[in-house]
């Protein structure tokens, strides 16, 4: 039986952005490109379907993987500050990521009080990245008017430049780690060309550390980062008729302290032969050849507040969790 507050919410989410003919589009054209490319390599939201979406979830909870708990923790503690940042009105909250419900509400609670109506749009790789959340936090935050938008960090800058101000742009999840570092400093470029003067920027981002903690996070006890970084083989197969054996391939991760670059490859175990009908492609594969699924970097404060003066931004405050693993950083325009 469907309770007032859940119709409430369902009637409060409005979901854009790519459709499922859009995302499997996408998808199709990232294997092309990718496995066309030598040496062979997709994004990270390649291994994003449902089911990636899900592992990832499950990946947050582990022990081993610090990012997401850190965050939590440190926006519990640390949130009500952003309301002051916006002292001429309602700011429009616009996330990136696969949304955590616990993390946003830490962030959205006190915006809620303080505002008593906030409009929110979560913008996410898939729709389960988004839209359960979604429902979620629009009912736990009667004041919370939610809209999700599927898409990747791009949209979530498009978003912010068509939405009037102030805003607040959200990308947790060691978001501007993701990436290579002059690729990181390239999209926090666009996101400062898109920030006006009464905007903030709240950026998570996982710090230098020791090697060993960075690789227990990405090879966990049990299996979760494995099964995701392999997911990319069950999703060819599932949605491109592929004919891949999961088996014969084998995850490799790789982190140089020296540069704070961590990548992640899924390996073949053995020379063969593969068919993806949708792109009517034979792929062969050697023993050893790799596919790169995933390049982050671990930043420095230092080299955070660098990023930030290349991209014409200044850090305002910056919020660490109690072990210091993680930064959370509010970001706005310099000089203004």
């Amino acid at each position: 039986m469907t309770t007032r507050t859940e119709a409430r919410s369902r009637a409060r989410l409005a979901l854009g952005g790519a459709g499922p003919e859009e995302l499997a589009a996408d998808f199709a054209r990232t294997i092309a490109r990718g496995f066309a490319a030598s040496p062979r390599a997709v994004p990270f939201h390649a291994l994003l379907d449902a089911a990636g979406v899900r592992l990832l979830r499950e990946l947050a909870e582990l022990p081993e993987h610090y990012v997401v708990q850190a965050e939590r923790q440190t926006l519990a503690e640390r949130a009500d500050a952003a309301a002051l940042y916006f002292p001429r009105g309602t700011p429009t909250v616009i996330e990136h990521g696969v949304v955590d419900v616990e993390r946003t509400s830490q962030l959205l609670a006190p915006l809620v009080r303080h505002f008593g109506t906030l409009p929110y749009v979560a913008v996410g790789p898939h729709p389960e990245a988004i839209e359960p959340a979604c429902r979620r936090l629009a009912a736990a935050h009667p004041g919370l008017q939610a809209r999700g938008v599927v898409g990747r960090i791009e949209d979530a800058v498009r978003e912010l430049r068509a939405t009037p101000g102030p805003r607040l742009l959200f990308w947790p999840g060691g978001g501007a780690g993701g990436y290579e570092r002059s690729d990181a400093i390239a999209v926090l470029r666009g996101i400062g060309a898109a920030l006006g003067g009464s905007d903030l920027l709240i950026a998570g981002i996982d710090l230098r550390k020791d090697p060993r903690a960075i690789e227990r996070a990405s090879n966990d006890r049990k299996g979760v980062t494995r099964a995701l970084r392999l997911n990319l083989v069950a999703r060819i197969n599932r949605e491109l008729g592929g004919n891949l054996d999961p088996d014969l391939f084998r995850e490799r991760i790789a982190y140089d302290p020296e540069t704070g670059r961590l990548d992640a490859h899924v390996i073949s175990r053995r020379a063969q032969t593969a068919r993806i009908e949708a792109l009517d492609l034979d792929v062969s594969f050697a023993k050893g050849e790799a596919i790169r699924v995933e390049t982050a970097t671990k930043f420095s404060p230092q080299e955070i507040d660098a990023a930030a003066e290349a991209a014409s931004l200044v850090v305002l405050e910056r919020w660490y969790d109690r072990d210091g693993r993680v930064a959370v950083n509010l970001m706005r325009l310099r000089g203004r």
